[in-house]
């Protein structure tokens, strides 16, 4: 209800608006003049509307840019963790060291809202598969700029840009060679060096222009042994608890039945034996003690090893007289990462008595460690590729102009798992009689051929694949007293398709928890058309007015699916300026919406008996008991709709040299699609999903294939300002701060609501602090530019079952980065060659902040916040012929 209000009253100041302007319009005399409203400078177009401004004009919607000499001020082997870092981007987001079991992909994530409801564009073109979009897969370097809207634009853009879109420029003004080699390692001891390689060559002659570029980067592996914080799971000397795992300890736990119902929990006598005994003697099992063979089942690689090779190109070709051009442009990526998991493997199986090495002489059930003489550890190993590229036809039809163009997108993600253990040849060997069976009794004595076939590997393909063919006109409507009404109309087919092979065949794995070979497959097609116009309100007499230029936007969209129906969403907008461009004021509403993925429509529906271990309690049978669920797509789900709110004011010099922008912002979205919970549908508060029970028995089957669940509800302000300060003696010096101040982040299932707003989340939300913030301060001089840059995060709360609620605390860095061209401003002939070069060195973390301990993590710190390598230096050389 809240939301319907405040939606009339944006409405109702937006013709509060216009009835304003045409009043003071109609009070000023139309004058031919020449102001600094009206010059001819060069158009472009701002990520949030399909029609081309001036580049000097201030966009309706709030649009953060991020350079490519920001993005050159990092060592820059990753543009996802480039962007990461900026105070926009909160909560769970995929990287390397989040996305370790599937292959390393990099994430945005606007305002932890989630990243499925970031779109992103490369060079105003959709980036991506069913798969939320790996920006990682872009090499900075082959970045010009990346615009980043702070609201929805699915009236612009399409399905998936609820929270926002980040827009990826590629470079298209670039003419030599160069080349670039940087290393960077930590100040601790450890292989978690970085190596980073690349090279841009850029030819501009007319009629044609072509700018290409590689790059390579190695990252090395950070092992949990190498912080102290990781190397173990209990918590103790921290302040936090023992984490260590309670179901294993090395070399066993054996479950021995006492006669009354419980059981004698033993292990054989590490004290006494050494890994390799084995014994019939029941003197060597004794009592278990946790805490001395307690494990921690912490992931090894806290940073998987990681090499990458990238590329991209941009090229146009100009056919002359009629006014048209051919471009393309386009990236491709290869990332072959490996992750290793656990230290060890481990297996829970049922020992009969028959069993050769059994000494008990009846049935016991066994937890088993095997040993590094054994198995070795698990791991996971990936090869990923992307690539996206477009080609097409832009050009002008006297005051309009067109661009028709084509893209391909495909992503292949083959993973490799190595040593998992499959169950079911552990029960098959553990009920042999003879020698050959398994032995799970002794201190890591099995041999190959009582462990044959215990660790096959799983081989897994996954593939996204996207075509689409737009065309889209815009130009000049017509010219009225306040300017000329713009438009753009477009049109657009997409193809979609999404291929899953399961390599796990029939296995019944140990650690992923995966098996049954389960495949899925699934396409669409998508037509959508959408129109926008942009519509002056005033244009003043004289720069001299209080009042300035006032304008309007509207967009509208529909989509069409071909599996589940069609969608159409609106936006409208304004902006008016005053005191000669020093105020402006920006207000929006609009739509977006989220179109339910293939696979969440198409997965296979399978059933399973969970073995609940005292997680759900059914209050029908009175206990905690097994049941049986379904899980899958659903070919019922409805598209997830969003509304959002933005009001701004900027502030700025007449000189342009100082601005200050804050702008109010109120996001809801309605029917989210998740998996239904478990507990809530036992208790009869679901928000999806159902039960149905035998009729005799009362045993349930639970429903929890994807379904619309719930809403989400996010408000907040965001804040940026810049200075800039020049002089003829010491340079000049610039000032950027960036921040983002959330007020409210709920969520609602059902008939609960759950607030995230400064709270730690291990799950899928993740940790969402009330503020971020980022300073960063830039000094050039001649031939030196020296930067420091400060990132904040606001203390937040963690909450557990095992731990009270407590203060994570504030986590602060800072980072400095140095450069200096030997050649400079041209003085320095003298150096020949070496003019041509660039020197540069940084530190990230330079105070070596370590991360807030976090005793509900199982990690034991946040790793959506901090770095657990620390303080890095890196260096590096760029040449420029």
């Amino acid at each position: 209800m809240l939301f319907v209000h405040i939606r009339t009253l944006v409405f109702g100041a937006l013709a509060g608006l216009v009835v304003l302007t045409i009043t003071l319009a109609e009070t000023v005399e139309a004058q031919e003049i020449q102001s600094n409203y009206s010059n001819e400078i060069e158009e472009i177009v701002v990520t949030g509307s399909s029609i081309r401004r001036a580049e000097s004009e201030f966009p309706a919607l709030p649009v953060d840019t991020v350079s490519s000499e920001t993005l050159q001020r990092t060592q820059g082997a990753s543009l996802g963790e480039v962007l990461q870092e900026l105070p926009i981007i909160a909560g769970s987001v995929l990287n390397p060291t989040t996305d370790e079991y599937n292959g390393g992909r990099s994430t945005i994530n606007i305002r932890g809202v989630g990243d499925e409801y970031t779109l992103v564009l490369l060079n105003g073109r959709r980036f991506g598969g069913e798969n939320v979009p790996d920006i990682g897969s872009i090499m900075p370097d082959a970045v010009e700029r990346v615009e980043i809207l702070k609201g929805g634009a699915s009236s612009i853009y399409g399905s998936d840009a609820v929270a926002g879109v980040v827009n990826v420029k590629l470079r298209e003004n670039f003419s030599g060679i160069r080349l670039d080699a940087s290393y960077g390692d930590t100040t601790a001891s450890d292989t978690a060096s970085s190596l980073k390689t690349a090279m841009l060559v850029g030819i501009q002659e007319e009629p044609f222009t072509l700018i290409v570029g590689g790059a390579y980067h190695e990252q090395g592996e950070l092992s949990k042994f190498d912080r102290t914080l990781t190397a173990s799971r209990d918590y103790r000397a921290f302040g936090g608890i023992d984490r260590r795992s309670g179901g294993f300890g090395f070399p066993h736990l054996i479950f021995v039945p006492d006669g009354s119902g419980g059981d004698d929990v033993l292990s054989i006598d590490v004290s006494r034996l050494e890994p390799g005994a084995s014994s019939d003697a029941l003197n060597d099992y004794v009592p278990y003690d946790r805490e001395t063979q307690a494990l921690s089942f912490n992931e090894v690689s806290v940073v998987p090893e990681q090499e990458r090779f990238s590329g991209f190109w941009s090229a146009t070709y100009d056919l002359g007289q009629s006014g048209a051009e051919l471009y393309t442009s386009g990236i491709a990526d290869r990332r072959v990462q490996t992750f290793v998991s656990t230290e060890a493997s481990g297996a829970s199986v049922n020992v009969p008595a028959t069993n050769p090495h059994n000494p008990f002489g009846q049935d016991v059930f066994v937890n088993y460690l095997f040993g590094p003489n054994e198995l070795p550890p698990i791991t996971y190993e990936f090869d990923t590729t992307n690539f996206q590229g477009a080609f097409g036809i832009q050009g002008d039809l006297d005051r309009f102009q067109y661009d028709i163009g084509y893209s391909y997108y495909r992503q292949r993600i083959f993973e490799t798992v190595l040593t998992d253990v499959d169950l079911n040849a552990v029960r098959e060997s553990v009920d042999r009689q003879d020698e050959s069976a398994f032995n799970p009794f002794c201190y890591w004595c099995n041999s190959p051929e009582q462990l044959q076939g215990f660790a096959p590997t799983a081989i897994t393909e996954e593939v996204n694949r996207v075509q689409s063919v737009d065309a889209k006109l815009t130009g000049d409507l017509f010219t009225w007293r306040p300017g000329t009404v713009q438009f753009a109309l477009g049109a657009e087919r997409r193809w979609v398709e999404f291929y899953f092979k399961d390599g796990y065949g029939n296995f019944d794995y140990w650690e992923t928890g995966r098996g049954g070979g389960g495949n899925g497959s699934g396409d669409r097609s998508v037509s959508a058309g959408y129109g926008e116009v942009r519509v002056p309100l005033r244009e003043p007499a004289s720069v001299a007015d209080v009042v300035g230029p006032i304008e309007m936007s509207a967009a509208v969209r529909h989509e069409s699916y071909s599996d589940f129906g069609s969608s159409t969403v609106g936006s409208i907008s304004a902006l008016a300026s005053f005191i000669e461009g020093r105020l402006l004021t920006r207000l929006s509403y609009s739509e977006s919406f989220r179109a339910p993925s293939v696979d969440a429509l198409n997965d296979p529906i399978t059933t399973n008996t969970l073995l609940t271990q005292g997680f759900f309690f059914d209050p029908v049978r009175m206990g905690i008991l097994p049941f049986d669920t379904i899980t899958g797509g659903n070919p019922d789900l409805e598209p997830e709709a969003g509304e959002s709110i933005n009001i701004g004011i900027v502030v700025q010099s007449s000189d342009r040299n100082t601005k200050l922008s804050i702008d109010w912002f109120d996001l809801e979205i309605s029917e989210r699609i998740g998996t239904p919970d478990i507990q809530s549908i036992f208790d009869g508060e679901n928000a999806g999903g159902s039960i149905t029970r035998d009729p005799a028995t009362l045993y349930p089957t639970l429903d929890i294939r994807f379904d619309n669940i719930g809403e989400r509800k996010v408000r907040g302000v965001d804040v940026s300002g810049t200075y800039q300060f020049q002089t003829d003696r010491v340079g000049m010096f610039s000032a950027n701060i960036f921040g983002t101040y959330l007020t409210d982040f709920e969520d609602v299932v059902g008939t609960d609501r759950f607030d995230q707003l400064g709270q730690f989340s291990q799950g899928a939300i993740g940790t969402i602090p009330k503020l971020q913030a980022q300073a960063q301060v830039v000094w050039l001089y001649e031939n030196f530019e020296t930067s420091l840059a400060v990132n904040y995060t606001g203390d937040y709360t963690e909450e557990s079952n095992s731990t009270a609620a407590r203060d994570a605390g504030t986590y602060t860095t800072a980072d400095l980065f140095f450069s200096m061209n030997l050649g400079g401003d041209g003085q320095r002939d003298t150096l020949g060659f070496l003019n041509q070069f660039e020197l540069y060195a940084g530190l990230k973390n330079m105070f070596d902040q370590e991360p807030n301990f976090i005793a509900a993590s199982s990690d034991g710190y946040d790793r959506l916040i901090a770095d657990i390598r620390g303080r890095t230096v890196y260096a590096g050389v760029r040449l420029t012929l």
